[in-house]
């Protein structure tokens, strides 16, 4: 917590030398903290403010003080609230309520301690003259408080002890019970100044609360000032109760992994922070309140056999993907031995875990069933990673496809970061930052990656494998489950291209054509998140184009393609509307009207040219095409292309129906139209034929005005004609990203067209029982994932990387310390609570205490890309009508007190920009949105876009 002194910053001129990404991130927190919590200026400032407004957190109401229900208010309301919505439920009382005048703790203490020491520091202020012969002639000057006690434990309520004679109506209390061979011990720091809770000398700011156990007794000889109290504080019991068997396993599967993070003591009306014992973890000898809590969650990062010396295996595995590309194409054996390292590395790791899971330090003790489990979940995907492998040594059709996945990726890597590169200086040439960005470094898989695609190479090369029977006990669904930013969309990606490629090296089994029709199917649950993906597919899809045009021999003539399925409300349905919003755009109406929008990308997700919807994408109506061109004239997807093709992206409706791109990318609530539109057969392999111009038709248009058997030559078009066409196999994969977001009734609902998704996509082969598609799912954070893929997929599951023994260690994942030699920064978690203080009163301090912290150090240390992301603010809300109302409150409230927050040791801030990322907002915004969170803070210059200050979302 912040000390009684308050929080260090440094002072002076602005620093020169690059800041430390941590440095940068404490001192936000430490401003934000001192000018929410303070003090401000020191352990005795004087102020002319109202301290109780100054301060919303870490304070204690003289006991009695009364908040009155009309001071609890919500945020302000928006103007329009979204019907949609319903009528809104109170969120305060109704009936007066005390402010807080106590906090405390519970903490289980060990049976031999028969006393605590309890340390207590708090701040005064009281109304004296001013010192200063200018400002206001009175003001509240902050008397820095502090007491200690000793609390004999016994049976029962413990007496209340005072801590300082200048405030004797401040003091210590609690209750001790036996629990089980231990103390249970509660003990509060309690403001019981009655009958004074009208003074506001009576209230306590900065608030804490420190117990140890006994003092260490003195030597004979000589005091050893460093010692510490006994660590006497001892975890929490684990209590593992409610849900079925398998929920109560999983409980008992997650207590064993975070069993070095216990639970040491709980905080009532504030949070606890807990000292650990430096050679025991198990063990505190310190626990203390925290008016601001902040947990820092370590870095989770992939192996290394530089920094892991205990991995030495990895370092002969090639990752690098062109190299992987380059050796698929040599012997067989020579690929197999570049990634047999990875499968006997962790093999090697998982008998390691095994061999010392009965030390006493490991703390397994009472969870040796679920490191049974955990190890041989382990040992199972070791033998699927070398399945994989062997596949590729044996099968020249995967071995070919594995190299072709390889290639697509390392271009999509480089064009990636290139495109990135060119859209913040369009004047640098895309050979010249290609030649730069092309390295091993920038195009290698991490180790995770790499084992995901092996692991389920052998139920994609082979559709008739075990994994995708129609029995649930057989068919499997692959969890990858990684944290946020660990390279998820990479692992499936790569997957994608492989089985892009298998299908064009496959033969017709069952009478379907495999080189036709959509491959794989993948979806998402918000826009935000599907546009995103769309893009960085995009590029996918482009490396895939480039190489089949290099090799149409191999690959075919049929482009490979992406299709964004997602709706009227984002997308055209109809050629047409695509037509009309073209005839708009060009005649300079209709561009913040929210009709749908084809234009998905603003820039070439090949070379980062800029693409301008007015210019740049153009509807044939003779073809009923809707083509997305990149400008550039030497960009292979630019006007200059033979093809006329443009971009490889299909983002109508209708033309998805009838081009098949390889690739589709969805929203789930999209498969509701497949009871209402026949057309939406075609995605599942079921079409009736192909017209040479338009592509495959089903019966659903068959007759219709446009669909004819033949069409003459028109427009410079040649003539075409309608030729039968064999049914194409269906999708081979789906895949579900950000599980997580399936629950409630949207999981209920997406359960039941999953069923009939899944039916459409199994097929026969000549031999076999009938083959369901390959699923796999990924997510951040899930629970009881087993129970609900088999709820929605119809299969068991298994999770990648599977968990260790330790949530520190999976091989695959490794979290790094965040103090230390090898320390890492992790993500920090600080949370803000301020007890009878007002929600908008709380968000409007909140808001204006980050963005000004954030204009003071990107003013200290120079706009910088470390500074940067600070710089702009995310609100997140649970309804529009909140949102709404902060919205109001932003460019009002907010607004005002940033231009004068330089009186409160931050920075002013002027005419913050501000942007919402809702359902209220047009598909056409939302890719502008992303593209604005990109433009630096950099001095403004006249005729330069604006950075966002503040995004709600």
């Amino acid at each position: 917590m912040v000390s009684e002194g308050g929080p260090t910053l440094p002072d002076g001129p602005a620093v020169l030398d690059r800041p430390d990404p941590a440095r940068v991130r404490d001192e936000l927190v430490e401003l934000v903290l001192r000018d929410l919590h303070g003090p401000l200026d020191g352990p005795e400032e004087d102020f002319d403010a109202d301290p109780v407004e100054r301060y919303p957190l870490g304070r204690l109401a003289p006991a009695g003080t009364v908040v009155e229900p009309e001071t609890l208010d919500d945020i302000a309301e928006a103007e329009s609230p979204d019907p949609a919505e319903g009528d809104p439920e109170p969120t305060g009382p109704n009936v007066a309520s005390l402010f807080p005048s106590a906090i405390g703790l519970t903490a289980r203490v060990a049976a031999g301690v028969g006393e605590l020491v309890v340390t207590a520091e708090w701040g005064r202020y009281e109304r004296v003259a001013s010192d200063s012969p200018v400002g206001p002639p009175r003001v509240w000057r902050r008397v820095p408080m502090c007491g200690r006690a000793v609390v004999r434990l016994a049976e029962g309520l413990l007496p209340a002890v005072p801590l300082s004679p200048d405030q004797p109506g401040v003091v210590v209390r609690g209750r001790a019970r036996r629990h089980a061979d231990t103390w249970l011990v509660s003990l509060f720091l309690v403001n019981a100044q009655h009958g004074e809770h009208t003074a506001k000398s009576a209230w306590l700011f900065q608030t804490s609360l420190s117990v140890t156990g006994p003092e260490p007794a003195a030597s004979t000889h000589d005091q050893d000032r460093t010692a510490r109290p006994a660590a006497v504080f001892l975890p929490r019991d684990e209590t593992v109760s409610g849900g079925d068997a398998s929920d109560r396993a999983e409980q008992r599967r997650l207590a064993m992994a975070y069993r070095f993070h216990p639970e040491f003591a709980v905080g009532h009306a504030t949070a606890v922070h807990p000292e650990t014992d430096p050679g025991d973890p198990m063990r505190a000898w310190r626990v203390s309140t925290v008016a601001a809590p902040r947990y820092e969650l370590p870095a989770t990062d992939t192996p290394d056999p530089v920094r892991d010396p205990d991995l030495s295996e990895l370092a002969d595995v090639v990752v690098d993907m062109a190299r992987l590309a380059e050796l698929a194409d040599g012997p067989p054996d020579t690929l197999t031995a570049a990634l047999t390292p990875l499968v006997r590395g962790y093999r090697h790791w998982i008998e390691a875990q095994a061999a010392t899971a009965n030390e006493p330090g490991r703390h397994l003790a009472g969870y040796q069933d679920e490191a049974t489990d955990a190890l041989e979940a382990a040992r199972r995907a070791a033998r699927r990673i070398e399945s994989g492998i062997a596949v590729l040594a044996s099968d020249p059709r995967a071995r070919r496809a594995f190299g072709f996945a390889n290639r697509a990726m390392a271009l999509q890597r480089v064009h990636t970061m290139a495109a990135e590169r060119r859209r913040k200086d369009p004047e640098l040439g895309l050979d010249v930052v290609l030649a730069e960005i092309d390295r091993p470094e920038n195009r290698s898989w991490r180790p995770f990656q790499l084992a995901f695609i092996l692991l389920n190479l052998p139920s994609l090369a082979d559709p008739r494998h075990p994994e995708r029977d129609v029995d649930q006990a057989r068919a499997v669904a692959d969890l990858l489950w990684f944290p946020t930013g660990g390279g998820k969309t990479e692992a499936y990606l790569g997957l994608t291209a492989f089985t892009l490629a298998a299908r064009r090296l496959s033969p017709p089994l069952g009478g379907l054509n495999p080189a036709g029709g959509v491959g794989v199917l993948m979806r998402y649950t918000l826009r935000l998140l599907t546009i995103q993906q769309f893009q960085r597919a995009a590029t996918l899809i482009c490396a895939a184009e480039a190489l089949r045009r290099d090799d149409a021999a191999t690959w075919g003539d049929t482009p490979f393609r992406l299709g964004l399925w997602v709706g009227g409300q984002v997308t055209p349905n109809r050629t047409d509307v695509a037509a009309d919003w073209e005839s708009d755009i060009r005649r300079g109406r209709g561009r913040g009207a929210g009709r749908s929008s084809p234009h998905q990308l603003t820039s070439c997700p090949w070379c980062g040219t800029a693409i301008d919807a007015g210019r740049d994408i153009t509807v044939n109506k003779t073809r009923r095409r809707t083509l997305v061109v990149c400008p550039d004239v030497f960009c292979p997807f630019g006007a200059g292309s033979a093809d006329r093709e443009g971009l490889p992206v299909v983002v109508v409706d209708e033309e998805i129906y009838r081009l098949l791109p390889g690739l589709v990318i969805a929203t789930v609530d999209k498969f509701a139209q497949l009871p209402w539109k026949g057309e939406t057969s075609a995605l599942f392999g079921r079409v009736t034929g192909r017209c040479e111009r338009h592509g495959y038709i089903t019966d659903d248009l068959l007759g219709t005005d446009w669909e004819a058997t033949s069409h003459p030559a028109r427009n410079g078009e040649p003539a075409a004609r309608l030729v039968p066409a064999g049914a194409l196999r269906p999708p081979d994969l789906i895949i579900q990203d950000e599980l997580h977001l399936i629950s409630g009734p949207l999981g209920s609902l997406t359960g039941l067209y999953e069923a009939a998704v899944d039916r459409l996509c199994t097929w026969e082969p000549e031999r076999g029982s009938p083959v369901r598609p390959k699923v796999i799912a990924s997510t951040a954070t899930v629970r009881r994932a087993p129970h609900q893929i088999g709820a929605l997929f119809h299969r068991r599951t298994e999770v990648f990387p599977p968990p260790g023994l330790d949530a520190s260690d999976s091989f695959f994942a490794r979290q790094r310390p965040t103090t230390g030699p090898g320390a890492a920064p992790g993500r920090l978690y600080v949370g803000i609570c301020s007890h009878g203080v007002r929600t908008k009163s709380t968000l409007i301090r909140a808001y204006v205490s980050v963005l000004g912290a954030a204009q003071r150090l990107h003013e200290k240390y120079g706009a910088n890309e470390i500074t940067d992301p600070y710089m702009t603010l995310v609100g997140y809300f649970n309804s529009l009508r909140e949102l709404g109302g902060m919205r109001r409150l932003v460019e009002d409230d907010v607004t005002t007190r940033l231009a004068r927050a330089d009186q409160r040791g931050l920075s002013r801030r002027y005419d913050p920009m501000l942007a919402e990322l809702t359902s209220r907002l047009s598909s056409a915004d939302i890719p502008k949105i992303l593209d604005h969170l990109a433009v630096p803070f950099a001095p403004r210059v006249a005729g330069q876009r604006r950075p966002l200050d503040v995004l709600l979302a």
